[in-house]
């Protein structure tokens, strides 16, 4: 992993909203140091997080939003990313939508993967989807930035009181997350909307928006649970098994445990996907 740039901790307290709210600057708001518990409690039924175990981490900043198609385009012009964009290298299958048994059956044939080139990917504000967690990262590292790890963002998305979803223990509706809230219906479309497109309500103890819903996030770790099984561990970073790794949020594609603040996903590190788009971190340090 590349060496973690330092924000200096002034720079943090430019903007603060409300008596012990969320302290955030334009793009990015701080996650304090210290310690939560991250992952599943013993009796959950999810086998795609870990049991819970208590994390240690040092302050750091987080973006507020996922990073948008012009964010990233704006690193494309300056010749320094790429982006899979296209309908031969970024695909979904249209049975996706339907996974829990809905309109369609369980087989899908060739006609079934599609492309995703379409216009409603790229406009300004819609998350950056398509790329691949090495595109993702070299964005973040043009930006000044680094993705995070896998602990730094469950904790953004839950803070330190182990709520179920980044907004509390509410089941998620359409108004606070965008999810698949049944078999036919996407929170009224298929695809990602708009980063921030939710009521505020519905966002995370820290500020951030879309933690839960819209796209999947990828993370800097693989999926190997290192540490995970400590009864503490500090800063934990897991790049045991770097071909793949861990995707986090769940999206608009996935039902409402899907979008909870600790299950995971894997995906292949090269494998540019729709759904799956990502945010920035950076790292706090006094001076």
């Amino acid at each position: 992993m590349s060496k973690l740039r330092i924000l200096p901790v002034a720079m943090v307290l430019l903007v603060q909203f409300g008596c012990g709210g969320p302290v955030c600057e334009e793009e990015m708001c701080l996650v304090p140091a210290g310690s939560f518990i991250m992952g599943c409690d013993a009796d959950s039924t999810r086998s795609v997080c870990p049991p819970s175990h208590e994390i240690t981490l040092e302050a750091f900043m987080i973006d507020r939003t996922e990073v948008t198609y012009d964010a990233f385009m704006s690193c494309v012009d300056a010749g320094v990313c790429s982006h899979h964009m296209d309908d031969s290298t970024c695909r979904f299958r249209r049975q996706y939508l339907y996974f829990h048994g809905g309109e369609g059956g369980d087989t899908m044939g060739e006609e079934d993967v599609l492309g995703v080139a379409g216009t409603q990917y790229r406009q300004a504000d819609m998350p950056m989807v398509c790329v691949t967690w090495v595109q993702a990262q070299q964005y973040c590292e043009w930006a000044g930035k680094r993705l995070p790890t896998e602990a730094e963002w469950e904790k953004a998305a839950r803070g330190t009181d182990k709520r179920v979803y980044p907004w509390g223990n509410e089941p998620p509706s359409c108004d606070l997350a965008l999810f698949c809230q049944n078999r036919q219906d996407n929170c009224g479309g298929i695809d990602p909307d708009k980063v921030c497109s939710r009521s505020p309500a519905g966002n995370s103890p820290y500020g951030l928006c879309d933690m839960a819903g819209n796209v999947r996030e990828w993370v800097f770790d693989s999926h190997a649970y290192v540490k995970h099984n400590s009864i503490t561990a500090e800063n934990p970073i897991s790049t045991d098994l770097p071909k793949y790794r861990v995707v986090r949020g769940g999206g608009i594609w996935d039902v409402d445990v899907d979008v909870s603040t600790s299950v995971r996903y894997i995906s292949e590190t090269m494998q540019p996907l729709h759904s799956i788009g990502f945010r920035c971190a950076k790292s706090v340090v006094s001076e």
